[in-house]
């Protein structure tokens, strides 16, 4: 597997911008971008968010320095599709975004991140980060024609839910592999620890089928993509007829 670099370009924005933006520092493969404006927004709030936002930059970088290569190579094995190296992946970080605070939109993709989110800070927004990504243009079509043709070759439609399970599941395991090749042995993966996601109804099975037959394959156990996502399929299938 060749090296990979993902470039992601962060933007910090609250209001719309007024002027043109210019980079204000640089850090590893990073540009960091602010919207001096003059709002009340800006008087009044600017100074905790910004503090926010320097805190969430300080714990990441150094976290996708580490690791974000090794993470990176991982997703593209999985997915079987490349994610860019030359073009950046523009971070949009604000304090609070929507509900989720983490979401992806447009093409090509721009990563929405609210980092006031307990649960998107340190290693869970490394992880987060890769989850978003993986949202990309240059990685879900090739994930969810993945998982059309693995349920149509069975004649099953495939669940509405199933392919986001795979991201969430495949963007944890992979951090979790990464940070254990560096003697973190301890990490769970997101949805294991918050909202609920793993044992949420509709997607309990989903996940219980990807994490005993598609894990596996994501951790070098087997090199077969397309006999690993049948596998899952297959587990799913017995777990929701019983």
């Amino acid at each position: 597997m060749r090296p990979i670099s993902i470039l992601l370009a962060c933007f910090i924005l609250y209001e719309p911008a007024t002027a043109a933006l210019q980079p204000v520092t640089t850090a590893g493969n990073f540009a960091f971008y602010i919207d001096e404006d003059v709002s009340l927004h800006h008087r009044n709030w600017w100074p905790a968010h910004h503090a926010a936002i320097e805190k969430y930059l300080a714990e990441l970088l150094p976290l996708i320095d580490q690791h974000g290569s090794c993470i990176a190579a991982g997703l593209e094995r999985a997915y079987g599709a490349s994610l860019p190296e030359n073009q950046p992946v523009r971070v949009d970080l604000a304090y609070v975004t929507n509900w989720t605070n983490a979401y992806t939109t447009g093409n090509p993709a721009v990563v929405h991140i609210g980092v006031s989110d307990p649960s998107l800070q340190g290693l869970y927004g490394l992880e987060l980060m890769y989850h978003e990504v993986s949202h990309g243009s240059w990685t879900e079509p090739a994930l969810t024609k993945l998982v059309e043709r693995t349920f149509l070759s069975i004649k099953q439609e495939a669940p509405r839910r199933f392919w986001h399970v795979v991201i969430f599941i495949t963007a944890g395991t992979m951090t979790r592999q990464c940070l254990k090749k560096v003697g973190i042995d301890n990490y769970q993966r997101y949805a294991e620890v918050y909202g609920g996601l793993a044992s949420r109804d509709g997607w309990r099975e989903i996940w219980q089928a990807l994490d005993k037959k598609w894990a596996p394959f994501l951790v070098g156990e087997s090199n077969d993509r397309d006999a690993a996502m049948l596998g899952a399929v297959n587990a799913y299938r017995e777990l929701v007829t019983r």
